[in-house]
């Protein structure tokens, strides 16, 4: 004789195993929790962090050399390649070409620089 589990066995009625069906505005409800759940904060860089990134970047300028940047963002970190072609103070900001466009980089928003 096998043992068949129902949903109203102990900690066999999973979330939405005795639905058959549900509504597209459930699904896309429980997609917006998930992926909300996913979302991160920025973590904080301190003074001596901050330092070593903006000298690696005058020191990637001045070389001339192609950059591998980290940017945060909130569902995963982006990392781009290329060469910083400008410096921005004023909007602190940099310029990275690759490939023939340019993308701009909020200082903000680096998480690490190094060199490729």
């Amino acid at each position: 004789m096998t043992f068949k589990p129902s949903k109203i066995t102990p900690g066999f009625n999973l979330t939405w195993e005795s639905s058959r069906m549900m509504l597209p505005e459930h699904v896309a409800m429980l997609q917006q929790r998930k992926q909300l759940q996913r979302k991160r904060s920025k973590p904080e860089l301190d003074m001596q962090a901050i330092e070593e990134l903006e000298c690696k970047i005058q020191s990637l300028v001045e070389q001339k050399k192609e950059a591998v940047i980290t940017v945060f963002e909130e569902f995963g970190n982006c990392v781009y390649l290329g060469k910083i072609a400008k410096i921005d103070p004023v909007m602190r900001r940099i310029k990275l070409v690759r490939d023939g466009e340019d993308i701009w980089i909020k200082f903000d928003e680096i998480i690490e620089i190094e060199e490729k």
